[in-house]
Order: C-alpha cells, then sequence, then structure tokens
C-alpha cells in the first residue's frame, strides 16, 4: 500500500476515543472551545465574556479574545488578506474595536483608532491587535505607523507577520517611540484563526493551493467519513459551525446535485463562491431537465456557481443546460489528478476567477469522492468531525480524539461538546509539523 492511500484509509476514520491534549506526532494543540473558525463556543452562542482578571498575563489574554471576537464579527471579505481583530484598552475599559474591512479597505487598528473621537484618550492606552501591525504601503498606509503615534502605552500582539515585508517591523516601530511590546498573546488560537492567510507561509511547498479542509461525520457508534456532510444538518451544534465554516472560507466545494443547493443548508452566505466538481460522473447520470434545474437553482444561491467537469459525449447536454443557466465552468484534462489540478488552478488563476481573488481557504463540503482523492494527494490539511451524540462531554470542552491507528499524520487540535453534539478538528501532516515549527 502507498503511503499516500495509507493517509486517505486513515483520514476516513477517526475514532472519538479521548487521549491526552498534547498529540504524539504534534503540540500544536487549541484552548478548550477553539477551532480553525475562531471561538466555536461564541459560534454556538454559548461565549459570555466574564469581567476581565486582575492578573495581568490573564488579562492579556482576556482582551486579546475580545480582539479576535471583534474579528469574528466582521462580515467584510477581507481575503486574501487576514481579518484581523483590534480592541482598545484604558484602565480595564473598552473604549473602542475595529475590525479589517473589505478587501481593499481599512485595517483593523485603523478602524479601532478612528472609533475614538478624543485622540488624546489613546494616550497611556493599550491596544490589542490579533497580528502584528503592518509595515508597508499597499492599498492602505501602513498601520505600525498609525500606532506609533498615538502615545499607547502598550501594544500586544497576536503574532507576528511572517509576511517578510512586516516581520517584526511594525512592532520593531511602534517599540521605538517608547511603546511596550509584547507578542504571542493566545498564539496557537490566533495562528488558527488566521490559518488561512499564514498557509502559503507555513508551507510554500503547497506550490499555490489553497488551505483545504473537509467535513466528517460519524454515525452512532461508526467511523466518520471524511467529506461528508449529512447529520450536520441535524444537530443544532452542526447546523452552526457548519453555517459559520462556509461564511468565512472563499470557496464552498461539494457535488453537482440539487441537493447542494438546498435552500435551507446553503442560504446561509455568503461565501465567495461554490464549486460542483464532478468527479465521479454525477452530470451524466442526469436529465437534461435536471440539470437545466440545478443551473438555474445555483444562479439563485447569490454567490458565483462554477462546475468543474471533463466534457465529453456522455455529459454535454447536460453541461450545455448549466451553462446556459449561467454556470461558470472549468474543464480539467480527464486524467488530471484532482490535487495536482487544484494546485495549478490557485496558480494559474482559475480559482481567482471564481472568487474574485485568490482563494486563500477551501471547504470540502458533502464530497466525499473528493475528499478522499484530495486526501489520497496530500492536499487536505484540516478536518472538522461531528462525532456522535452520546461522545463524552466535558466542561467547555474536552480532550481532542486519536485516530483509530498511531499515525503521523493526523493531529487532534481541537474539540468542543455542545448542544448535544462533539465537534473536532484535525491537522494533518505536513501541516502539523510546520505549525510546531513557527516562531510567530
Amino acid at each position: 500500500m502507498t503511503s499516500e492511500s495509507s493517509t486517505a484509509e486513515r483520514l476516513a476514520r477517526l475514532s472519538t476515543d479521548p487521549v491526552p491534549r498534547r498529540a504524539p506526532s504534534s503540540s500544536f494543540v487549541l484552548a478548550p472551545g477553539y477551532g480553525l473558525g475562531g471561538i466555536v463556543d461564541a459560534i454556538l452562542g454559548a461565549v459570555d465574556p466574564s469581567p476581565p482578571p486582575d492578573r495581568e498575563d490573564a488579562g492579556d489574554a482576556y482582551w486579546m479574545r475580545r480582539a479576535l471576537l471583534a474579528a469574528m464579527a466582521a462580515e467584510g471579505r477581507a481575503s486574501p488578506n487576514p481579518t484581523v481583530g483590534a480592541v482598545i484598552v484604558k484602565d480595564g475599559v473598552l473604549i473602542a474595536t475595529g475590525a479589517t474591512e473589505a478587501y481593499g479597505q481599512r485595517h483593523a487598528e485603523r478602524c479601532a483608532i478612528d472609533n475614538v473621537a478624543d485622540r488624546a484618550l489613546l494616550r497611556g492606552a493599550t491596544i490589542y491587535t490579533t497580528l502584528e501591525p503592518c509595515a508597508h504601503w499597499g492599498k492602505q498606509p501602513p498601520c505600525a505607523d498609525l500606532v506609533a503615534s498615538c502615545g499607547f502605552a502598550r501594544c500586544v500582539a497576536g503574532l507576528r507577520d511572517p509576511n517578510p515585508r512586516v516581520h517584526g517591523i511594525g512592532l520593531d516601530r511602534v517599540r521605538a517611540v517608547g511603546t511596550e511590546v509584547r507578542s504571542g498573546v493566545l498564539r496557537n488560537e490566533i495562528l488558527a484563526w488566521h490559518l488561512p492567510y499564514l498557509f502559503p507561509y507555513l508551507l510554500p511547498p503547497a506550490g499555490g493551493r489553497p488551505l483545504v479542509s473537509a467535513l466528517a461525520v460519524a454515525g452512532d457508534g461508526a467511523e466518520p467519513l471524511l467529506g461528508r456532510a449529512d447529520g450536520w444538518e441535524a444537530r443544532d451544534a452542526g447546523r452552526r459551525y457548519r453555517s459559520w465554516l462556509r461564511r468565512k472560507c472563499d470557496l464552498v466545494v461539494t457535488e453537482p446535485s440539487l441537493a447542494s443547493v438546498d435552500p435551507v443548508a446553503f442560504a446561509r452566505g455568503p461565501w465567495r463562491g461554490v464549486v460542483w466538481w464532478d468527479l465521479g460522473d454525477r452530470l451524466a447520470g442526469m436529465g437534461v431537465a435536471e440539470a437545466r434545474e440545478l443551473g438555474v437553482r445555483g444562479r439563485e444561491l447569490g454567490a458565483p456557481v462554477t462546475l468543474v467537469c471533463t466534457p465529453d459525449r456522455e455529459n454535454s447536454a447536460q453541461l450545455d443546460a448549466c451553462l446556459r443557466a449561467g454556470i461558470g465552468h472549468l474543464a480539467p484534462p480527464a486524467d488530471a489528478d484532482p490535487a495536482s489540478w487544484l494546485a495549478a488552478a490557485g496558480r494559474n488563476g482559475a480559482l481567482a476567477a471564481v472568487t474574485g481573488a485568490p482563494p486563500a481557504w477551501v471547504l470540502v463540503d458533502g464530497h466525499p469522492r473528493l475528499a478522499a482523492a484530495l486526501a489520497a494527494g496530500l492536499a487536505v490539511d484540516a478536518v472538522h468531525a461531528l462525532h456522535p451524540a452520546d461522545a463524552p462531554p466535558t466542561s467547555g470542552g474536552a480532550a481532542p480524539a486519536r485516530p483509530a491507528q498511531p499515525s503521523t499524520d493526523l493531529s487532534p487540535v481541537a474539540r468542543v461538546a455542545a448542544s448535544g453534539a462533539l465537534i473536532s478538528e484535525y491537522y494533518l501532516e505536513p501541516l502539523s509539523s510546520a505549525l510546531d515549527g513557527t516562531a510567530w
């Protein structure tokens, strides 16, 4: 058995057996309640921020959490820029919040500072930001220069930005004016939130493809199946988190079927785009009338929809019906490997044509065949698994699950029990090792 097929097989078998939080293959784990989508407790409506504690370090963690909540509340689509959150605190009181606006518009620090009418209030205050203030001119002026000009007593960043135009430079500029600087607060949790943006710096060998995550489900007593989404809508926690992941990713990838345009399941955008990837001749198996209805309903989703399929004699009429309804089309070679094609489509701009900008995060939702094919090509980076309702809960979270077999390829990073369901997240090699090696 090849290493690729072994990886794919392991990914299709996840166990719910609890183990200690530290995985043998990776030390990168998240605090209870956090996931790739941010603060999972907040997504599920279970968050009630408590008054900040007295201890300074704990206080920094509290306010960084508030900065992350500000980022999560942003509805502007900042991608391919990171969606940063910022809060300004003085004498233990929150005086302003901000979050990155849509791509090309204001960054979080500028939004928070602009929300303070009297700039004199900023002197002696602390600004918390999930990512190091930018130090270069792009579509906006450098945030580091603005922060340095405000007279802040402290600047606390969740992470340093690995972008070489920023890395350490932004914080150095702030430090140079006498402002105390600290970084690394809620490091892993903030890194998970910014993972789509950070992915190219973590894994340059990925060849230009975006971060890819996939849903997985498990029936009672059964092992989760990679790529499956059935069952997520049946449980409140699953429905909420699945909806959230769709809203925050850049592309939802699923099969071409009428179920993929369910108005209840898919009406909770906004996502940047939807891709129907016809990997199993689904299009050829439907009638022309059904394909026409599929195209019409796809256009009603309110986001660009693109069909990925190789034209042939069996699907030509159905493909034409979809295209006449206004669905886009990308045509991979007949023998294309999905993982290789996805990387190429990221490099050559094909995916950017779907989203309007290079996608940073692709979510495979309800497409087991594609998820398995991408996993075989080592092109799935994270798994969101919904486990049985009777999985053992704990207060505020639980230890992550482990793979059914010992593996260095699959690392548990998060597990949250809520609303009668258990949601686990796993990172895959080589991503988990890359995260271990970061010093941001």
